[in-house]
Order: structure tokens, then C-alpha cells, then sequence
């Protein structure tokens, strides 16, 4: 369950299944986005806004993929679209890529938690954190296989939310530029190599924390 200003949002991943994501105002009771078809390689989501959110790829070696909520009546500026909008789709903007795996090794799982948001910050607060500002930690499980046995090492990626906003920025602007809807057929998303946004923009460390932890980041 994820909350964002007004957006509360359900991603539903039973064994077997197919995930689900449900998004809707708590407040208006509007249905925003429902989604039925997230393929099963998608093993996790986190809203970014009210409006943007973004799914984790367990596919080849992980990715994170981000996408903005369009209405019906498309504004060419969707990402800073308000928050009691009414939403008809998802527009997959954006992939970032995971390092490439070396030969045996698999990808299980990529989970994400990120940093709570704040609506209004208690007054003896020392501090408050603005939601531009969040961190959002990647758990990614790799099961490595060789001739003897198998093992599984897990390893940790913090991002910070500024990085998947100006990517998506980028994926429109170049868009715009090109004279292309981000709704039409022919746009396709932006896909950047680890190597372009990782070694600048992300930390990773090799840990067994369970991923608990990053709810308090």
C-alpha cells in the first residue's frame, strides 16, 4: 500500500498471478488507474507522485521502469499534472537498467521501499523532509549457479527521487521535441544503460538487511 497526497495505491502480487495495481483518491473515492496487465517479471511498485509511479523488472538483469498517468483529455505536461485529476492510462516513460549479470547468474526479485511522504509535519518536528527529497533503496536478490552448488547474495540500491523525475522530464522533452505524444503509437521509452545514469546517481552495497529497514529512511 502506497499513499501520496491524496493517491492511495494497491499493488497486489500473489504467487502465480498476474500483480494488480489499483490507484485511487481516498478522499474523492475516484478511481484513478486500475491495471490487470503487469507482467509477472514486474515484482514490485512505489507511487513517485500522484500521478507518476514506478514498477521494478526482475526481466534480463532488473530494471526500474517509470511511468506518468494520463487522462482521457492528455496535457502535455503530465508529470506535474494536479493530484485530483481523473486518469485514463499508464504511459511507460522511461527504463533504467540494472547492471548486466555475468553468465549463471539470475535475477529473483527487486523490491523497492522508499522513504514515507508527509502531508503536514508535527510543530516540535527539528526537521522535515520534502518529498522531492525522498530515497528509495532497491533490494535485488541474485541467484548465482555453478558447477558445485548454488548460492544467493543480495545487494541494495539507493536512488534518490530527483534521478527518476528529470529522466522522465527528459523522455517528454525529447518527445516533445520530436513532435510526438507520449499516447501515441510510435513513442517509445527512454532506455538508459546503468553505465549512463548508475555509476553517478546510485550506491549499492552488498548486504543480507531485510528490507524493513528502508521504511525508515
Amino acid at each position: 500500500i502506497q499513499v501520496v497526497n491524496d493517491a492511495l495505491a494497491f499493488f497486489v502480487h500473489l504467487p502465480g498471478r498476474k500483480p494488480r495495481l489499483t490507484i485511487w483518491n481516498w478522499k474523492t473515492s475516484n478511481r484513478i488507474y486500475v491495471s490487470f496487465f503487469i507482467p509477472l517479471v514486474d515484482t514490485d511498485f512505489t507511487l513517485l507522485s500522484p500521478s507518476t509511479y514506478l514498477m521494478t523488472s526482475a526481466l534480463r538483469a532488473g530494471s526500474i521502469q517509470l511511468y506518468t498517468l494520463v487522462s482521457p483529455t492528455h496535457s502535455s505536461d503530465a508529470i506535474s499534472s494536479p493530484p485530483n485529476a481523473s486518469y485514463g492510462s499508464a504511459i511507460h516513460l522511461v527504463t533504467l537498467h540494472f547492471p548486466p549479470t555475468t553468465p549463471r547468474v539470475d535475477i529473483a526479485q527487486v523490491v523497492v521501499e522508499a522513504s514515507p511522504t508527509e502531508a503536514r509535519a508535527l510543530p516540535n518536528r527539528p526537521c522535515k523532509q520534502k518529498d522531492s527529497d525522498r530515497l528509495h533503496l532497491f533490494s535485488t536478490q541474485y541467484d548465482i549457479y555453478d558447477m558445485r552448488e548454488g548460492h544467493t547474495i543480495r545487494t541494495v540500491t539507493f536512488v534518490h527521487q530527483g534521478v527518476f523525475m528529470t529522466y522522465m522530464e527528459k523522455a517528454q522533452s525529447q518527445a516533445n521535441e520530436a513532435g510526438i505524444a507520449i499516447t501515441d503509437a510510435s513513442f517509445k521509452p527512454l532506455e538508459v544503460p546503468w553505465t549512463e545514469w548508475g555509476p553517478r546517481n546510485a550506491r549499492v552495497i552488498e548486504t543480507n538487511w531485510a528490507l524493513d529497514c528502508g521504511r525508515y529512511v
